[in-house]
């Protein structure tokens, strides 16, 4: 075989682990820029860069979620796939006894 190990319950504790990581309030970061901050070239520099941050806070957001979700995924695969090979192999056993 190909050599690796996966303990199924240490995979399912990193996606749940990803999922607390994530704070909703971050998908809103930098959406708030205050209105009056002295000129309209710093007004315009600061909604740029709250724009901007708010996109990059969102795309981590939704790519730790993704992740997170992926990682429950794949333990829930291999947890099922376990519980076949075991059933499959212990009608096998009754085969010859």
């Amino acid at each position: 075989m190909g050599g690796f190990r996966v303990v199924v319950e240490d995979l399912g504790q990193a996606g749940a682990a990803m999922a607390a990581a994530v704070d909703a309030r971050a998908a809103s970061a930098g959406s708030g820029a205050p209105g009056d901050v002295g000129n309209d070239e710093l007004a315009g520099a600061l909604a740029t860069f709250s724009s901007s941050w708010a996109r990059g806070a969102q795309a981590l957001t939704t790519d730790t979620t993704r992740m997170g979700d992926g990682l429950r995924v794949n333990a829930l695969s291999y947890a099922q796939v376990d519980a076949a090979l075991s059933r499959m192999f212990g009608s096998l056993a009754g085969l010859f006894d």
